[in-house]
């Protein structure tokens, strides 16, 4: 597996897998509804470029990929690749609170979201501490890579500088998106993919220089990849 700091593309997308382990799933765990990190480490963090992306050297087939005409909705925004459209999510949904929908591409399964502040929510998919963190969306990013998932904003209900996006009315919408897609990652949570795995003293103390959000060092990049490359990943 490669991790980049830039994503440039996704590989063949139409190959076959290639090992028989890798055929199924990680079992799902509940996403946290909460926004996970304080907004001072958000803000940090995504002001110092200190995110990364997944792309795995194993071929994955697409064979399910989000289509804006499967849609039950129409969305408020195209559809997005997290790999190849990481920056320019990241600065188009700054300040704008609203409900989104992770597909991946791979196998079909849906996430539905939300977020007062979309652009930090969604830069979390990107930070090394939470891709490490055990739940099943992380663990399928570090399988498949960020290339494999479609994401498609399905409302922005108003900027959050302004009193026109409130917290009680997104998760409202929320949960109408969640009732209307069913997606299997948020109805069918199961405790468990990762349950023993720990880290190594490395490890940790790398999280923890990322848990700081000061900019990251090149070198400390490149030692993260290699991490992620192996131990820090289950699969």
């Amino acid at each position: 597996m490669l991790l980049k700091s830039e994503g440039n593309g996704e590989g063949n997308e139409h190959s076959k897998e290639s090992s028989s382990s890798f055929n199924s799933d990680p079992e799902p765990e509940l996403e946290p509804e909460q926004e996970p990190e304080d907004a001072n480490f958000l803000k940090q963090t995504i002001e110092n470029n200190n995110l990364i992306t997944v792309n795995p050297n194993r071929k994955f087939s697409q064979e399910q990929r989000l289509v804006l005409m499967n849609l039950k909705v129409t969305p408020a925004s195209p559809i997005y690749n997290l790999l190849k459209d990481r920056n320019t999510i990241l600065k188009e949904y700054k300040n704008k609170g609203g409900v989104y929908l992770i597909h991946i591409n791979v196998n079909g399964k849906q996430y539905v979201g939300s977020g007062m502040d979309l652009s930090k929510r969604l830069a979390t998919y990107y930070f090394p501490s939470r891709l490490a963190d055990g739940r099943f969306i992380s663990n399928s990013i570090l399988k498949y890579g960020h290339g494999k998932f479609s994401m498609v904003i399905l409302a922005v209900l108003g900027n959050t500088l302004t009193d026109a996006c409130t917290k009680t009315g997104i998760i409202y919408k929320e949960q109408e998106y969640i009732n209307l897609y069913k997606p299997i990652i948020n109805l069918n949570p199961v405790a468990g993919s990762s349950v023993g795995f720990k880290h190594s003293e490395e490890s940790k103390k790398l999280i923890s220089e990322f848990r700081k959000g000061k900019p990251l060092s090149k070198s400390t990049k490149i030692r993260l990849s290699a991490l992620f490359s192996g131990e820090l990943n289950p699969f």
